[in-house]
């Protein structure tokens, strides 16, 4: 009975799948291993029967794992009849926990990590602010505070004169938070990044933008400043 159960199943795998010789081998083993395992179980809960001495306790350990490993043999028999049997995948990818922002907990939670982070940033702890702001942006995209965390992490590499990291990370501002309170200063920011660099070109293009759409801009001294510095 069992070997013809195992010819049917190997038919089915070569019909219905793209399979090799070696797959079929690993899972007729792996069948062979259960099927022994639940052999000598129910010998011993035969065993058992039979002998008065054999507590409740000793009964139901027994049951208990022959019921496991029926489960995993019956796992074993369906996977063998699958037809879109996938190889393993060395790579997962992450999974990141979203904080709902309405949750008070969660919402409590990011705001505590963010003064934090922002307490590195003063310390000038920069590559630790920088984990610690990415944290908040891991678990809370779309926070209140996840705009400012992502501004932050670009001031962090700016303060390291890590200048094409920092520019990077206030685009990200730009791009992913433009409603945030920092889109105006992440754009000065990036403008700065270029003078740094000596592209000044870019950094005046930038400068002369934020005169133009945002001219109640609360730092326009500064991008005057930064202005005279392109000349």
């Amino acid at each position: 009975m069992k070997n013809l159960f195992l010819s049917l199943m190997i038919i089915v795998l070569l019909s219905g799948c793209a399979v090799t010789k070696q797959d079929i081998d690993d899972i007729n083993a792996r069948l062979e291993t259960q099927e022994q395992k639940i052999a000598h179980l129910e010998e011993l809960i035969n065993q058992f029967s039979a002998t008065p001495e054999a507590t409740q306790e000793q009964d139901m350990q027994i049951v208990n794992q022959l019921q496991a490993l029926n489960n995993r043999l019956s796992v074993l028999e369906t996977n063998s009849g699958s037809r879109n049997i996938q190889p393993n995948r060395d790579y997962v990818k992450p999974t990141i926990t979203v904080v709902d922002a309405s949750s008070d907990k969660g919402s409590t939670d990011i705001v505590a990590l963010y003064q934090e982070a922002r307490n590195h940033y003063q310390t000038k702890d920069y590559p630790v602010a920088i984990r610690t702001f990415q944290s908040i942006i891991e678990q809370a995209p779309n926070h209140d505070l996840a705009g400012n965390a992502q501004y932050w992490i670009g001031e962090s590499y700016y303060a390291l004169a890590d200048f094409s990291a920092a520019r990077m990370a206030f685009q990200h501002v730009q791009e992913n938070y433009p409603n945030s309170n920092k889109f105006v200063d992440s754009q000065l920011k990036i403008a700065m990044t270029w003078i740094q660099q000596n592209k000044k070109d870019q950094a005046r293009s930038i400068l002369q933008a934020i005169k133009r759409d945002f001219p109640q801009y609360q730092n326009m001294k500064l991008v005057d400043q930064n202005l005279r510095l392109t000349q």
